[in-house]
Order: structure tokens, then sequence, then C-alpha cells
């Protein structure tokens, strides 16, 4: 599988074609798309790397290290190396910022030559003059510009660093964010300067170095500016919103939620990506078992009654719900949603935002008075809006919300502590799940191994039966995942079930009596751990709150 029979109108510049072919012969890109992709690349006159990586949301650094592999050089970060300063200064400063071909060394492994380009020989005659047989190592070309601009202060300053504006800064940060699949963006002030970190997978990741405090600030307060913000006001905590475009990027526009928070040491600001990709996800995506997904699809084409989905922040509450309106969404139904914030535009749906002057409960009234079908809430917070809903969902209407419970059962107890009436519950409630995310395994270097005893006993698991764990490698960025998988716990309510609801049990009560009608989230991460999708590591944490 080779590109060089690729027509030959297609020239690849410098070390794209070796970048491209690497990707493909590690099955990470697809050498059809590469082609049409050139094509267009030429047509439009823009960097086919760069249609490359927001094709396949792929770090450029990716290739770099398949590359690497391909080569059999080491791939370098360039995070505690240092650069060989004497060794620079004879081959010359302006040769190595022009090359990106950089002496360093370190504790680990000695002196090496750090470029992006092994193939370029125009400057390996005079480094064997210098350094005679040297080794050399792989780095992405905006690794090396970093590494640079921090070891020699005084040179120009280029790529994702201080030399930046702060518009252009902001840009590469949600750039990264995009090729990440980041839902958040961390903007804090720290006694030496600012940080940057991206939310991915549930985890956050730095997004480079250190900002130094002027450009940090003034990267806070262009955010603030497009916040709607009031950038004067540094002592108090602010909220606010915007849709942000990308000026270079060819990518649509995101919307964006803003929160400021002073701290001793300067602002910080969080930035929560809206509908970052995930509210997308079709049912059969989400990761829910076959069985409880015919279940689900059978229960919200019903005509009256309550669905719950429950979890705690940042679960896929509203992924899932976003996932079940798309396909109900028709023209003959009609559906009203009221949100805190509407993080996902559905054409075809009316959705509302919660606001000063409009609660859930108030807009669950007004929704009564325009014959809905089918409504959204985005949130039951207190015993006004879940009344609401729960007469709404009596009155031939069905009503789906969210609560914050770990358990599908709790959601039960919950709503009962803020005073609703068990007889309601149990006449409406068609179904609750309650949802957890876990980090995907990265099918490519996930390594198999034999469950211990400990894990035997916790989940039941059979004496030689085997899961996996993470390793990393280039096609995840060395994190050992990629992406995010939900855990289901499903509890479906039938007339025996809703009688006993009735009664207003307890939760450990309403467990035991529901039998097969609840499919535990435990018994989901083990499918999902003997499937490879998940590691026991990452489900051990969620095991003691469910």
């Amino acid at each position: 599988m080779s590109l060089n029979n690729a027509p030959q109108s297609l020239n690849f510049h410098h070390n794209e074609g070796a970048l491209l072919q690497a990707g493909i012969d590690a099955n990470v890109l697809d050498k059809e798309r590469v082609q049409q992709l050139a094509l267009i690349s030429r047509k439009q006159r823009m960097p086919l790397l760069d249609l490359v990586k927001f094709e396949w949301r792929l770090p450029l650094r990716v290739l770099y290290q398949l590359w690497a592999e391909s080569l059999n050089l080491p791939f370098i970060a360039l995070a505690e190396e240092k650069l060989d300063r004497k060794l620079t200064a004879q081959l010359s400063t302006a040769m190595v910022h022009r090359k990106l071909a950089v002496p360093v060394v370190s504790q680990q492994w000695g002196a090496r030559v750090v470029c992006a380009d092994p193939s370029d020989s125009s400057w390996r005659l005079l480094y064997e003059k210098k350094m005679p047989g040297f080794e050399l190592a792989l780095a992405e070309p905006e690794a090396i510009q970093r590494f640079l601009s921090l070891q020699l202060p005084q040179s120009k300053q280029s790529s994702i660093d201080n030399g930046l504006d702060a518009v252009a800064l902001l840009e590469n940060i949600f750039v990264e964010c995009h090729l990440r699949r980041g839902s958040d963006i961390h903007v804090e002030s720290l006694k030496y300067g600012v940080r940057v970190r991206l939310r991915v997978d549930g985890k956050l990741q730095s997004f480079g170095s250190m900002l130094n405090s002027q450009l940090g600030i003034s990267l806070i307060s262009r955010i603030k500016v497009l916040a709607g913000m009031d950038i004067a006001e540094s002592r108090a905590p602010q909220d606010g919103g915007f849709t942000y475009e990308y000026t270079h990027a060819p990518l649509d526009g995101v919307d964006v939620r803003a929160a400021s928070l002073p701290g001793h040491r300067g602002e910080r600001i969080t930035l929560r990506i809206l509908a970052a990709g995930a509210e997308s996800l079709s049912l059969d995506q989400l990761g829910m078992p076959e069985s409880q997904l015919l279940q689900f699809r059978r229960l919200i084409r019903q005509s009256h009654g309550m669905l719950l989905i429950t979890g705690p922040t940042g679960s896929g509450k509203s992924t899932t719900l976003y996932s079940a309106l798309r396909v109900i969404n028709r023209d003959d139904i009609n559906v009203l949603t009221v949100e805190d914030p509407v993080e996902s535009d559905i054409e075809g749906i009316t959705q509302v935002n919660v606001d000063s002057k409009t609660n859930f409960a108030s807009a669950l009234r007004s929704f009564l008075r325009h014959d809905p079908d089918v409504i959204m809430v985005g949130e039951i917070r207190d015993k006004d809006t879940a009344d609401v809903a729960l007469k709404a969902a009596m009155t031939g209407h069905f009503v789906f919300s969210t609560l914050h419970t770990n358990t599908a059962c709790g959601a039960i107890s919950r709503l009962g502590d803020i005073g609703c009436d068990g007889f309601l519950l149990g006449t409406t409630l068609r179904g609750i799940i309650a949802q957890q995310l876990v980090r995907r395994l990265c099918r490519y270097c996930r390594v198999k191994k034999t469950v211990s005893e400990m894990q035997r006993e916790l989940l039941g698991f059979e004496r030689d039966s085997v899961i996996f764990s993470p390793q990393g490698c280039a096609r995840c960025q060395d994190s050992g995942y990629r992406g995010r998988v939900g855990l289901f716990e499903c509890l479906w309510i039938d007339v025996e079930l809703a009688d006993f609801i009735s009664q207003e049990p307890s939760e450990l009560e309403l467990a035991a009596k529901a039998g097969d009608r609840l499919r535990s989230l435990q018994e989901d991460a083990k499918e999902k751990m003997l499937a490879g999708w998940i590691s026991f590591e990452d489900v051990e944490p969620l095991l003691g709150r469910c």
C-alpha cells in the first residue's frame, strides 16, 4: 500500500509523502481518501497536512511518531531534554533554527540530534563533523520550535507559544482541543505564568508550555470580551458564553460556555465546548447493550409517561437525551425542551433556555399550553419542577429528564427526598437509566491479562477470563485510550414494580425487588471488560459508588 502509484500530478512537498505513507501503513489513514484530499489541497491551495489532520481529527505529532516507528528512530517529546548550547553555537543558531535539527542532552540517553526531517541530508554532513557518530531522534516541528523558544529566549518565537498574540493563540487552543476531542479548556493563573489545559476523555492534559503572565492576561481578557463579561471585574465570578468562529481552520463554529473565577494569583477561565461531537451520536453509538437498547427504543416511543437519565456531572446524560430526541423527532410529533443551557441545536424542535425570567417549572407550565407530545426537562432540581413534570407525564405527554444520582434505584429515593408522592412516581415512571463515562481502550495497543483473584471475587469472572489494560502507542498519543464509552444501569418499570414504587421503598429494597428488570452497571462493566473496551483500573473507582 503506497502513495508511489498516486497520480503524477500529486507532488507531495518535503516530508509530506513519508508522513502520509506512515499513517497509511499503520491503518490510521485511508489511502484513497488521502489522494482525494491531495486533489482538494491543490485546487483550494490549502496545506494537505492540514486537511488530513482535520479530516481524521489527528494531531500531526501522531504522524511524526508513526514515521519515527517506520524508520526505527526514537520519537522525542522534548519535555525534559536540554539544549547542547556549546554545539549549537558551533553549528550556528541560525542553522539549528532553519533546519530544525537540534543537538540535545538528556540524563536518560545522553547526546542526540533531534530533527523534524531525517531525510534532509543538507545539514547532516556538517553535524557529522561536529558530532561524529551522533544518534538521531525525531520530533514534530512545533515541538522543536517550542523547545528552541524556551532554551534560546532571545530567538524569534513561533508556533504555539508566547510569540503569538492572544487572538492567534486562542485559535490554536481551540484547534488543538478539536483535534484531541476535548470537552473543556482550562486557563489558570499560576505563580510563574498562565497554564492552559484541555480535558480529554475525562482527564486533563497540558496544551503546551507555560504562557508568560503578559500573554496569559491578554488571553483571559480576550475570552472575557468574547463571552460578554466585564473585563474590568476580576474579583468576582462571572458567567458568559459565545460562539467561537475559526479564522483559519476549516472548521464550523462551536458554542462555548464560559466561567471566570478569581484566584489568589489571578483569574482562571473555564470553557465548556457545547456539543463537542458527542451530542450527535446515534443511539447505536452510545455503547448501550443490545438487549437494553431494544427496550430503550420501545420505551421512548410511548405516548405518555416519564424516562429519567441519571448520573454525575459529565457522565453523558445530555448526549443520551439528544440521541433519543433525534430518534423521535418527526413531523407528526411536537417536541419542546427546556435546558440550562441548550447544548445542541436540533432542527424541528423548540428549545428554550433557562434564564433569570424562565425556570424549569415555569417553562413546563407554559409548554402545556402548546400542545406538546414530548417534553424534555434538562434537570429536575426541586419539588416544583418535579410535580409539574410528573403531572405532565400523567396527562398524555412523554417526559424526559435527568437527575444527579449514581444509581437507577437511587433516583426514586432522591425524588422522594424532595417531596414527590410515591403513587405519582409509580404511576408515571417507565424507566430509569443511570450512566457513567469510562475511557475506551485503544484497540491497537491494549494488552491482554488474566483476571486476578480480587477481580474474580468483585465481579464474578471465570477463573481463566482475559481482560485488557492500557499500554500506549502513536495512534492514541501514548495514552492507551481513544474516546470514551458509556456504562449503563437500566431499570425497566412494569405494573408490578410500579405498584411497589408507590409504597415508597428504600433504594436497597427496590433493587432487591427489581430482579431481572434491573441490569446493573457492574454487569455492563464486566461485559465491556471482557470485550476489551475498558480496563478494570478505570472501572474500579466507580464500583464503590454503584
